[in-house]
């Protein structure tokens, strides 16, 4: 297979360090590749809903009470009933349960029992034992959902929930738990509006310290969801990225819509007709219109781009840039999708199927983003699905020498020029390896 090579048409000049001036060449490719065919879709037959991808590429299913452990292929290899209430599940980077739902008291959760409240979380240690139970939420309500439960990589969790207080009033919130179980902070947003019949909380991206949510109000007058997108910090603090009104042509919170982020901290959501990419700080990058069925963001694509299922059963691809790479019909809408690198991309389907998809047939051309400097000298990410990258800089525009291979590892290489040696201007850019 013939190289091919990404360049730019401008560059910018940034100080990396003394003595040092380096320019990166423009994000702006001349070069999109298109693919001719989606990837296939195999299902596992497996029925219950994907909420993690273990290191070891095993797939969590969490089948209506039991967690069921698959291999990547679909073979079970192991059933446990580890919370005794079928709840939103949730599993940490080493192995740990969370779940959290609405339930009635008393409820024992295997040796603790909670006698009050309306709502839990619980978590569990990956052998199933209980490690915490807590209550989530006030104790009198008129009535009360739990809607999301987001769990950061180190086990810090976030539950969503809404709280009817009476036929014209509500609110949601956002509550934070530590590691030992602890609520560390509730931020609460009034949810009432008028001919408003019932809200949801959504989670984006969460880190121990700040994350992304998306709150939705139906108004049954005008048949239309009124949608705010925010971000938290570390206190509970919530600011507004960006708000629409969302027609109800379908329910986009049934199929767990949420904005999804790139290793660049690019963020992608479907707001109203348009998929939309913003810069960390809510800037929008690019729209692009959704199509006629109402679309929601899925998953992140680790190469710089993002997944996006729909009304209508299409699973579509975009590049970084925006540009439609292919659309796959999944038989059912996409309500989850883990993207675990060049291991494999898996997802689960609103009637309860899992699957993942085969690799895609060509490769995307490499794209070079998220310039930093360091003590070592400039530094960069390729994006990508090569297996690896060839990096060639130069001072003169003219003579492209090679000045290192870096391998693609989840669809991120980075790449740091430490050359002290550097007097003029130097622009970069990479190579798919043969």
């Amino acid at each position: 297979m013939k190289p091919k090579t990404i360049q730019s048409t401008s560059a910018t000049t940034v100080s990396a360090r003394p003595c040092l001036v380096v320019t990166l060449m423009a994000l702006v490719a001349t070069q999109v590749l298109m693919h001719a065919q989606p990837p296939s879709l195999v299902f596992n037959g497996t029925s219950g809903r994907l909420f993690a991808v273990d290191d070891q590429t095993n797939l969590h299913v969490n089948a209506y009470g039991p967690v069921v452990r698959l291999s990547a292929t679909g073979t079970p290899l192991q059933t446990n009933t580890i919370c005794p209430l079928y709840s939103k599940a949730a599993r940490d980077a080493v192995g740990n349960y969370f779940f959290a739902d609405v339930f009635s008291p008393p409820q024992d959760f295997g040796g603790v029992t909670l006698t009050d409240h309306h709502a839990f979380i619980a978590r569990y240690d990956s052998a199933g034992t209980l490690m915490w139970a807590k209550t989530v939420g006030p104790v009198f309500v008129q009535g009360m959902g739990v809607t999301d439960l987001a769990v950061s990589s180190d086990g810090i969790a976030y539950v969503g929930y809404t709280v009817t207080l009476s036929a014209v009033s509500r609110y949601s919130a956002l509550e934070r738990f530590d590691g030992m179980g602890s609520n560390t902070w509730t931020s609460q947003k009034s949810t009432t509006i008028p001919g408003g019949v019932s809200a949801e909380v959504r989670f984006g991206p969460v880190t121990a310290t700040n994350g992304f949510v998306q709150f939705f109000r139906y108004n049954s007058g005008n048949s239309a969801w009124a949608v705010d997108l925010e971000r938290f910090d570390g206190i509970g603090a919530r600011f507004g990225i960006t708000s629409w009104i969302q027609p109800y042509t379908g329910n986009p919170v049934n199929n767990c819509a949420r904005p999804v982020q790139n290793a660049l901290g690019e963020l992608f959501n479907v707001e109203g007709d348009q998929v939309v990419k913003r810069s960390g700080a809510g800037a929008v990058i690019w729209s692009r219109a959704a199509g006629n069925s109402i679309s929601w963001t899925i998953g992140e694509d680790p190469f710089g781009g993002v997944y996006v299922s729909d009304q209508s059963a299409s699973l579509r691809r975009y590049d970084f840039d925006g540009n439609l790479l292919w659309s796959l019909n999944t038989s059912a809408p996409v309500d989850r999708m883990i993207n675990h690198g060049q291991s494999g991309r898996f997802i689960s389907v609103n009637t309860g199927s899992s699957g993942r998809l085969t690799s895609d047939p060509s490769t995307l051309a490499p794209r070079l983003g998220g310039f930093l400097t360091s003590e070592a000298g400039p530094t960069f990410i390729i994006m990508g699905d090569a297996p690896a990258y060839r990096i060639l800089a130069t001072t003169n525009l003219t003579a492209w020498p090679e000045i290192g291979v870096v391998t693609n590892s989840g669809g991120s290489a980075r790449f740091t020029d430490s050359d002290g040696t550097i007097a003029s201007p130097r622009f970069y850019r990479a190579q798919t390896l043969p």
